[in-house]
């Protein structure tokens, strides 16, 4: 344990005489920007959960730097698998939103912060910069500086990261099976632009999630459209930088260091997340949120079966208000539900990383306890499945009924997972 801690203090020492170099320009500024420009064989990857667009677009500009990390690799180092986020609906500041389900938010959502960005930067030997543009006043002008600094990049060979609102983009306005995801804050990887012909090219991991890789892969979108998805970037929702007109790019600086090295360099600090421990975070996230086991404990609480079961007849009531507005008949649960099953696919995504990656005895342990964990959150999501279906089809006194051995269950289950994560913390 020791030495792993000397490992880890040298590295963040290392980490902090290299930060100093992160904000610095990657392409200087030219005045002789060409007309088009495309980048040949970015690699594509598609998301895998659904939520998880920066990463996977982030893992395109990795791997076209040589570096071959796959998805499920990122998500380890930057610590998705080992937390999870949670604020109890009694703290909501709204009366509606006191009422909703308990939701606990997967660890992806605490995971993809700059200081997350900064710190696997270090392990692979890339320098990450991120660029904003502030204080602007007019948005068109702030595109124009946008626009300069997208071509200067790309006609120099380096993908550009970015932030869009992907209801103005024509895969998404001409794609049915998208209505509840438009006007959100999506992230794409440019890859190349023609001003002769109105075009920009990039790759977005969202279709090949939804089984269309073809549609994601070198996608051309007319600039008019990018440049509307780009402005609107800050008025659609779950903004991921908090900041409009964001880029990030990187660089090839060292070869890195080994992927068993990098990965128990990230145990330490991923255990550390799992604690909840606020170092192990980026600085910006919001302190109102529980993390780690304690957002655990918070959630399991909230889940008690008396705490429930008296809210059915609000959620049945909320519902039939939700299908008169959009149609939709699983109001409140479909968020809640589709969370369950991705910190599932988290904790398996770390599990695999960290036996295919590590040698330590202790980290392994840990891998087949988090592989156990999975299972449970997968268990805890087939039974909420079934609670949400319950309450839809029944009325509201045989909904109250019903359900009642199901919540024991899904108590039970958490009981389970909070032991489980005590056992990986006490290693």
């Amino acid at each position: 344990m020791r030495k792993k801690c000397r490992i880890f203090i040298a590295f963040i020492v290392l980490s902090m005489i290299s930060a100093t170099t992160f904000n610095t320009i990657l392409v200087k500024s030219s005045n002789n920007i060409n007309n088009s420009h495309l980048i040949e064989d970015v690699p594509y990857v598609a998301m895998e959960t659904g939520r998880e667009c920066e990463l996977s677009s982030m893992a395109m500009l990795i791997n076209y730097l040589g570096k071959n990390y796959s998805l499920h690799e990122l998500f380890y180092l930057i610590g998705a698998g080992h937390t999870l986020s949670y604020v109890s609906p009694i703290k909501s500041p709204d009366i509606i939103s006191k009422f909703i389900p308990p939701t606990i938010w997967m660890g992806s959502t605490v995971c993809f912060w700059k200081d997350d960005w900064y710190f696997i930067s270090n392990l692979l030997g890339i320098k990450c910069n991120i660029e904003y543009i502030k204080n602007y006043t007019d948005k068109e002008t702030a595109w124009n500086q946008y626009w300069n600094r997208v071509k200067n990049y790309i006609q120099h060979d380096i993908p550009v990261y970015t932030q869009v609102n992907m209801s103005k983009l024509s895969y998404y306005q001409k794609n049915e099976s998208f209505p509840s995801r438009y006007n959100m804050c999506h992230a794409i990887v440019i890859v190349g632009y023609n001003e002769s012909n109105g075009t920009i090219c990039y790759n977005d991991g969202e279709p090949g999630f939804e089984g269309h890789p073809k549609k994601g892969f070198y996608v051309y979108e007319n600039i008019s459209n990018f440049h509307d998805a780009v402005i609107t970037a800050d008025e659609s929702k779950y903004i991921i930088y908090k900041k409009s007109f964001c880029t990030i790019t990187l660089e090839n600086v060292s070869k890195g260091i080994p992927k068993s090295t990098a990965c128990e360099i990230a145990y330490i600090r991923n255990i550390a997340k799992m604690k909840g421990l606020r170092f192990a975070y980026d600085h910006l996230f919001l302190p109102d949120r529980k993390v780690g086991i304690e957002a655990l404990k918070s959630f399991k609480n909230d889940m008690k079966t008396w705490k429930m079961i008296f809210k059915i007849p609000i959620w049945k009531i909320m519902n039939k208000v939700s299908i008169r507005i959009s149609g939709e008949s699983n109001f409140p649960f479909d968020v809640s539900l589709e969370f369950l099953k991705i910190i599932s696919q988290e904790k398996k995504f770390a599990s695999e990383t960290m036996i295919k990656n590590c040698r330590d005895s202790r980290i392994l342990l840990s891998a087949y306890k988090l592989e156990n964990e999975s299972k449970k959150w997968d268990e805890l999501f087939n039974i909420d499945k079934q609670f949400v279906e319950m309450i839809l089809k029944e009325g509201t006194c045989g909904a109250m009924m019903h359900v009642i051995p199901l919540l024991v269950q899904m108590n039970k289950i958490l009981d389970e997972i909070v032991d489980i994560e005590n056992e990986i913390l006490s290693l």
